[in-house]
């Protein structure tokens, strides 16, 4: 079947305004995407340092158990040290955090954990605290 001249000499492709078109709702769904980034992440943020901090709180009364050594966990202004177990965690800087103890250092020994306490972790409105038994040890967080 033999091709027109007409069908031949047609070109396919874009024209320059559909192509600008597509740009512009690409880079408009790339905004989105970055407003919506930035909402999440100080939440992902709070959930992250909440976790560590339960997981090093742990790992610091087991290595007490464990060993009968006394492990201290260091507030720092914008995170915590376990020297023992060479944590040094910062927090990431939408969260704020505020230490209850009884002391300075939290101290887990081998039988019990010296002068319990509590941690919250905020970030703008939403909070989660972590709480260390005095007598039992026992970390439990709560949100």
């Amino acid at each position: 079947m033999p091709i027109s001249a007409k069908n031949s000499s047609r070109q396919h492709g874009v024209t320059l305004v559909e192509l600008l078109i597509a740009l512009a709702l690409m880079a408009f769904s790339v905004g989105l995407a970055g407003i919506a980034y930035n909402n999440a992440s100080p939440r992902f943020a709070l959930k992250s340092a909440s976790t560590q901090l339960v997981s090093d709180l742990k790992a610091a009364r087991l290595h007490a158990k464990q060993t009968g050594d006394a492990v201290a966990v260091t507030p720092r202004a914008n995170g915590y040290d376990v020297a023992v177990l060479n944590i040094e965690r910062h927090f990431h800087k939408a969260v704020k955090a505020h230490w209850t103890f009884d002391s300075e250092v939290l101290v887990f020994s081998r039988t019990f954990t010296h002068l319990g306490g509590e941690v919250q972790l905020s970030v703008g409105a939403r909070q989660a605290t972590i709480r260390v038994h005095p007598i039992t040890g026992m970390i439990e967080r709560l949100e």
